[in-house]
């Protein structure tokens, strides 16, 4: 197993690997344990900094930089500000607002690409008011997903496809947009008329009930842009519209794991990024019942086998089959209504002038842009 490969050999339990770098210190972290261009050299989790320094003993190429220093800002505002404020060399930026401070710095170059992420709408089904498919799919049908993308893209210089698949992109050989397949455009009088054939009455307030439970969804929000707010009350006005009833519900980018987790919401706007280009690799992780990843609830036994059984998705050998019975399959999972494809966006990145091998790398791998080598990244000579 590749990963395994690259373990020190002191670590050969589940219970080390799980804890065995825990404590918050230098000495807790092992850096005699590591190995790469770069030692472990500084390391404080309070603070939030981790420092690498070139390892003298490394065999391979020579890093460009003497040092390294991450440092962590749980909140998008921060990191800014750090990259205002002279203490990180690049930061990204992916909305206007954020872009604005940072494109008045002194020596800064705005890097741009297309984000290989997928973001979207989950709808959770263990959710007594999303138990019902019907009201799950008037959520897919009344959502507006340019108007969305408007918003969020406004003053980026950047448009993308609205996009029908969670398995590959619009630019990617085989793309196809599965979605289109189970809803076809924006309609709110269909989707309030779906819930209308379902035994949802709407009530004074506009809001369609059941049983005399009203359809009013959490949605919460982790971020303090004014961009996602002003995208998720876009969301919001839109079911409105169809009759569903959107409180936005205000939390600590620090809450997001344990919400997730917990499922402790009815609606979820999140996302995940690529780092494969072969997307049906990880099918699995999106739509299987059993995976940790989808927290809409809407998996079934009968797909689970389709993907993974004898004769199935993963069993299949050629690129060109496996993308074609992924679009087949998607099709499927996505009429379950429970996630949806929001948006991919871009990656706009600042970065200090003359910073080299750093930026908007969408599928890129080279030795600057993976995590474990870094000595490509350095600074031009003048």
């Amino acid at each position: 197993m590749k990963g395994a490969a690259q373990l020190h050999p002191a670590v050969n339990s589940a219970d080390i690997f799980n804890n065995g770098y825990t404590g918050g210190t230098l000495a807790s972290a092992h850096p005699e344990w590591g190995a790469g261009p770069y030692a472990l050299t500084g390391f404080d989790a309070n603070a939030g900094v981790v420092t690498f320094e070139r390892n003298p003993n490394w065999w391979g190429d020579k890093g460009k930089l003497d040092k390294i220093t991450y440092t962590v800002r749980a909140d998008v505002q921060a990191q800014v500000n750090a990259y205002k404020n002279g203490e990180a060399d690049t930061v990204e930026t992916s909305t206007s607002e954020l872009l604005t401070q940072v494109t008045s710095v002194a020596d800064t170059d705005i890097r741009r690409g297309t984000r290989a992420a997928n973001y979207l709408l989950t709808m959770n089904s263990k959710s007594e008011l999303l138990s019902d498919t019907a009201v799950r799919k008037a959520i897919a049908t009344g959502i507006n997903r340019a108007q969305l993308q408007q918003v969020l893209f406004q003053g980026l210089d950047y448009s993308e496809a609205i996009g029908g698949s969670l398995t590959l992109y619009p630019f990617q050989k085989g793309y196809q947009d599965n979605l289109s397949k189970v809803v076809a455009k924006t309609d709110t009088a269909a989707a309030t008329k779906a819930l209308e054939e379902a035994g949802y009455a709407k009530g004074s307030d506009g809001t369609y009930a059941k049983d005399g439970k009203a359809l009013s969804l959490r949605l919460p929000l982790f971020s303090s842009s004014t961009t996602s707010k002003a995208m998720y009350q876009a969301f919001q006005t839109q079911m409105k519209a169809v009759g569903i009833d959107v409180q936005i519900i205000q939390k600590s980018s620090k809450d997001f794991s344990t919400t997730v987790k917990n499922r402790d919401f009815d609606l979820l706007i999140s996302g995940w990024a690529s780092t494969d280009p072969n997307g049906v690799a990880f099918f699995c992780q999106k739509f299987c019942s059993d995976s940790t990843l989808n927290k809409s609830g809407t998996g079934t036994a009968e797909l689970d086998n389709l993907i993974k059984g004898p004769g199935g998705l993963t069993s299949l050998q050629t690129a060109e089959d496996q993308e074609s019975k992924a679009n087949e399959l998607e099709v499927q999972a996505l009429g379950t209504f429970g996630i949806l494809p929001i948006y991919n966006g871009p990656e706009i990145f600042a970065v200090k002038k003359g910073l080299a091998n750093v930026g908007a790398g969408v599928y890129a791998t080279t030795r600057a842009q993976i995590g474990d080598f870094p000595e490509n990244i350095g600074w031009q000579k003048d």
